[in-house]
């Protein structure tokens, strides 16, 4: 492949309708190759819509994985790949409404319930930001609260791990650098792919790629691979949480500390953790934020329908 790599799939990509058209065919059997990890000719191998949402979406998030971890010339590969794969995405989402709908549902679904954004449910996050900034209905501002305590709450696992605090109910400011180091590379991540699906998917960014055959402006890519390096060289909560704009409601260390100890209830809740306070009656600090309010005016809404 461009990066060097073995490959055992070949994937057309997108370059213009006319295009698309004669290799129709043979770019859906080889998504459904890649889905089902087979080519034998059984009626259930054959292309469904649903499996262009699931692969592609997978292939643009392994390609900002890689993008992430890999040397800055591997990186410039990564992002047309990634462009690659939105594009011929968006081209199925053209022919294929359906795929708009189920992504729209499966992210009133996310709002809807806790039991919505579990991992059983919602695998990869990665992946779903991606469908977020693809969605015609939702924006991410909408869903963020719903986002970052899921997020949040899958950390604590990693986070318990490690053994940096001896209680996460008990947290104190002193614990917050080593807590934020212990989760660091996830907190990246998800900086990183909020700016991936910010700087790359966007109204009018099918004619935007289309002048260069699918390929991103040289700019836009050395403009990005520069803010690779700032999100990388974030090593504390005060800079992550402008980085993902909480900074709205997580203002203090002790705010901070709140959100954490609200992550810790919430992992418990979705099943992730056992965490028990140190001391029997021993509970979470008040917290608040306007986010909360809006969650619960939002669910008295869908009471009252």
């Amino acid at each position: 492949s461009v990066t060097g790599k073995d490959y055992n799939h070949w994937l057309p990509i997108f370059i213009n309708e006319a295009h698309f058209q004669k290799g129709q065919t043979i770019i859906q059997n080889s998504i459904s190759v890649i889905y089902n990890g087979s080519a034998l000719g059984s009626a259930r191998y054959d292309f469904q819509p649903f499996v262009a949402l699931k692969v592609l979406t997978a292939l643009m998030n392994q390609s900002g994985v890689q993008l992430f971890n890999g040397e800055m010339f591997e990186s410039k590969h990564a992002i047309e790949a990634y462009c690659h794969f939105l594009r011929l995405l968006m081209h199925f989402i053209d022919i294929f409404p359906e795929l708009e709908r189920n992504i729209n549902k499966m992210v009133d679904n996310f709002m809807r319930h806790s039991q919505n954004r579990n991992k059983k449910v919602v695998p990869d996050i990665g992946e779903f930001l991606i469908q977020i900034a693809l969605s015609n209905k939702y924006q991410f501002d909408e869903i963020r609260k719903y986002i970052y305590e899921e997020y949040f709450a899958r950390q604590i696992l990693w986070i318990e791990r490690k053994g940096v605090v001896e209680n996460l109910f008990d947290i104190k400011p002193r614990d917050l650098p080593n807590i934020f180091e212990a989760a660091k590379v996830s907190n990246h991540l998800l900086v990183f792919n909020l700016e991936m699906a910010e700087t790359f998917i966007f109204s009018g960014v099918k004619e935007y790629l289309d002048r260069s055959y699918g390929y991103p402006p040289d700019n836009i890519v050395e403009k990005f691979q520069q803010r690779l390096k700032a999100i990388k060289a974030i090593d504390r909560y005060s800079e992550f949480v402008r980085a993902v704009k909480m900074n709205d409601t997580i203002k203090t260390p002790d705010a901070m500390i709140d959100f954490i100890i609200s992550s810790v209830e919430i992992s418990n809740q979705q099943g992730y953790t056992r965490i028990q306070p140190a001391f029997r009656g021993q509970s979470r600090r008040s917290y608040q934020s306007i986010q909360d309010d809006q969650h619960l005016k939002y669910q008295d809404k869908r009471q009252k329908r």
